[in-house]
C-alpha cells in the first residue's frame, strides 16, 4: 500500500514538472482558396462485427493553383457549399479548419 501511494505520488510529481515546460507549438499556416469540390464515403471495416464509417472530404483550389483535398467534419462539410471562397487553415500540412462569411 505504501509503495503504490509513493509510486502514484512521483507520477504526480512527474507531470506537474512537465507541465511547467514549455512546449513548442506549430505554427498555423492561412491560405486563401475556392471549393473546388466535395465527397462523401461510406466505408465498412470489421469482419465479425462490422462497423460502418461516413468520411467526408473537401478539395480546394487555392489562389496560388495548387488542388489540395482535406478530410473535413460532417459538420463543415455540410455547411459548405462548392465554389465557396474563404481561408484554410493548416497546421503542420494537417487540415484544422475553413473560414468562410456565411
Amino acid at each position: 500500500m505504501v509503495k503504490c501511494i509513493r509510486d502514484s505520488i512521483k507520477a504526480r510529481k512527474k507531470v506537474l514538472k512537465e507541465m511547467e515546460e514549455d512546449v513548442e507549438i506549430a505554427p498555423i499556416t492561412e491560405i486563401d482558396a475556392r471549393v473546388l469540390k466535395k465527397e462523401c464515403c461510406v466505408r465498412s471495416y470489421g469482419v465479425k462485427m462490422p462497423e460502418t464509417r461516413k468520411e467526408f472530404y473537401i478539395t480546394f483550389s487555392t489562389f496560388t493553383g495548387e488542388i489540395k483535398r482535406y478530410s473535413v467534419s460532417e459538420e463543415l462539410y455540410l455547411s459548405v457549399e462548392e465554389n465557396t471562397v474563404g481561408t484554410i487553415a493548416i497546421v503542420n500540412d494537417l487540415f484544422f479548419d475553413f473560414y468562410f462569411e456565411k
